[in-house]
C-alpha cells in the first residue's frame, strides 16, 4: 500500500494571527497532515491580519467578508475554506489525515491553544532580538484606559527618533504619560505629545535639542503609520507624534515616520470617530501609560488586549451616549424653532387682525363723516 505521507493535495494556505489559538491549532495541522507538503503558512501579527482579510473578502466575497476567526484557510483552486474546524472538515473530505495525534488531548486535558498563541505573542514582542516595539495606552476621565496600540519601531532607520520616543514614555515628569492627544482628523491622522503645553503648540525632546530628519523611508501608505510632527522646517521635531488613519501620501517627505502598527487597529479606528469639537476631543483624552512592550501573565492577557473587546465596548458605550446628547439637542432645537415658528405665527395673526380693525375703525370713520354732511 503507497505511503500517504507528503501526499500532495491542491494547494492552500493557512494565514491568521500569531495571537489566535485557532491559528496556532489550524498551523499545528497543517504542518502535521499528510498534505503538508502542500501547505503555506502565513503567520502574521494583528493588524496585519485585519489587512490580510480585507483582501481575501474582496478576492473571495461573502464566506470571506463575514469571517472573523483569527485563522483564514484558503486555496486558489479551492476557494475560501474557512476556519480551523472547516479546515478539519476539508482535510476529512479529501481523504487526508495524519493530524489527529498532533491536536490529540494528552493526558485527559484538551491542548491549551489560547495560552500557545499568548506565548508566541509574548515571546515575538518582548524577546525579539531582530525587532522593536512599543505600546501606547489611551484613557479618558471617567472610564479609565481604553486600549493599547502597539507599534513596530524601526531603529535602523531612525536610531535618534526611536530613542527619543522611548525616553519621553519613560520620563517621569514632562514625559508622554499623562499629556493629551490633543488633535483628531477624521480620515488623517490624531496627534499628541505636546509634553509642554498639552495643547499642540509646544514640544520638548528628551534631549532639550530638535530632532534630526533621519529618514523619509517609510512611506504613509496606509493607516497606523506612526511619526513625528514637526514646525514646518527641517529638523525641528520633539516630542509630538502623529498615527495615521488613512493613507496621507502628503506626509511623504515632510514628515519622518518610524514606526509602523500591529495591534490595536480597532481602537485606531473607534479613535477616529472619537467626540471632537474643531478637532479637539470633547473628552480629556490622554496617555496613561507607554514604553517597551513588556512580558505580561495570563492574569494580564485581557489587559493587554483591552482594545479588542472591552476598549471597543467602552468607546461604542461613549458613542452611544454622544449621538443621545446630540439627539437630545436637535430635539430642543427643533422644540425652539416650532414654539419660535408659532410666536412668529401668532403675532403675524395678531398684526392682521389690528390692521383688519384699523381698516373697519376708518370705514365707520369715513360713514360717520359722511352721514353729517
Amino acid at each position: 500500500m503507497p505511503s500517504l505521507v507528503n501526499l500532495k493535495l491542491t494547494p492552500f494556505t493557512v494565514a491568521g494571527r500569531i495571537n489566535s489559538g485557532a491559528f496556532q491549532k489550524a498551523k499545528t495541522i497543517a504542518g502535521a497532515c499528510d498534505a503538508a507538503a502542500s501547505a503555506t503558512i502565513i503567520e502574521v501579527l494583528p493588524t496585519e491580519y485585519a489587512k490580510l482579510l480585507v483582501k481575501l473578502s474582496q478576492e473571495y466575497g461573502g464566506p470571506a467578508y463575514l469571517h472573523e476567526s483569527g485563522v483564514a484557510v484558503f486555496s486558489e483552486q479551492a476557494g475560501f475554506i474557512g476556519d480551523d474546524a472547516a479546515f478539519i472538515k476539508w482535510l476529512d473530505k479529501n481523504g487526508i489525515g495524519g493530524y489527529q495525534s498532533a491536536i490529540a488531548s494528552k493526558g485527559g486535558r484538551g491542548v491549551q491553544w489560547d495560552q500557545m498563541a499568548e506565548k508566541a505573542f509574548q515571546t515575538l514582542l518582548c524577546e525579539s532580538e531582530e525587532r522593536t516595539f512599543a505600546f501606547i495606552a489611551l484613557a479618558t476621565e471617567g472610564e479609565g484606559e481604553l486600549g493599547r496600540l502597539v507599534f513596530e519601531l524601526f531603529p535602523s532607520l531612525a536610531p535618534k527618533t526611536v530613542d527619543n520616543f522611548f525616553a519621553l514614555c519613560a520620563k517621569e515628569s514632562g514625559g508622554y504619560v499623562g499629556s493629551a492627544i490633543h488633535r483628531i482628523k477624521p480620515g488623517g491622522w490624531f496627534q499628541g505629545g505636546d509634553v509642554v503645553t498639552g495643547g499642540g503648540n509646544g514640544g520638548a525632546a528628551a534631549s532639550g535639542s530638535g530632532l534630526p530628519d533621519e529618514s523619509f523611508h517609510i512611506k504613509h501608505s496606509e493607516y497606523g503609520i506612526l511619526g513625528m510632527a514637526n514646525n514646518g522646517k527641517p529638523h525641528s521635531a520633539t516630542s509630538q507624534f502623529y498615527v495615521t488613519f488613512a493613507p496621507t501620501p502628503s506626509f511623504d517627505g515632510h514628515y519622518g515616520a518610524f514606526g509602523k502598527l500591529v495591534d490595536g487597529h480597532k481602537l485606531l479606528a473607534f479613535l477616529e470617530d472619537f467626540d471632537t469639537k474643531n478637532e479637539r476631543p470633547r473628552a480629556n483624552l490622554m496617555i496613561s501609560a507607554a514604553g517597551k512592550v513588556l512580558p505580561f501573565t495570563a492574569e494580564r492577557a485581557s489587559e493587554f488586549y483591552a482594545d479588542e473587546d472591552e476598549a471597543a465596548s467602552k468607546l461604542q458605550a461613549m458613542h452611544k451616549a454622544r449621538k443621545q446628547r446630540q439627539e437630545n439637542e436637535e430635539r430642543k432645537k427643533a422644540a425652539a424653532r416650532v414654539q419660535a415658528a408659532k410666536r412668529g405665527q401668532k403675532a403675524r395673526q395678531e398684526a392682521k387682525e389690528q390692521k383688519e380693525a384699523a381698516v373697519k375703525m376708518q370705514a365707520i370713520q369715513r360713514g360717520r363723516k359722511s352721514r353729517s354732511k
